[in-house]
């Protein structure tokens, strides 16, 4: 008795390629939602803090480089002092704004991230 079938050429790297386009486009997109979002809270005196946010390293880290950044994101000082952030000018204005961000956000990233990866 004689098999019978179908015979496929399967492009393995072109898939691939495919997938990796996608994951990176996906990324790039959720980063630049992260930082666009976390901005929402962040404390503002002159506006710098916030001007700095980044999306950096391929999408992979989201950073905001001032010499204060990390001063006002960790408010908890060795003498157990905290700092206060004032809210006059972003009344959303909080520490830690990425945590917050994320709590409100995440499923709206994963959303986005799905929609791309489709």
């Amino acid at each position: 008795m004689q098999k019978s079938g179908a015979t496929f050429d399967f492009n393995e790297s072109a898939v691939l390629s495919q997938i990796d386009r996608k994951i990176e486009r996906a990324r790039l997109l959720l980063a630049d939602r992260v930082k666009d979002d976390s901005n929402i809270f962040i404390p503002v005196d002159t506006g710098l803090l916030r001007s700095t946010g980044r999306v950096e390293d391929g999408g992979h880290a989201v950073t905001w480089n001032t010499e204060y950044a990390t001063f006002v994101y960790y408010p908890e000082r060795r003498d157990g002092r905290v700092i206060t952030i004032h809210t006059d000018k972003n009344p959303n204005a909080t520490h830690h704004w990425f945590e917050v961000a994320k709590n409100l956000k995440v499923d709206e990233w994963l959303r986005v991230v799905e929609m791309v990866i489709k």
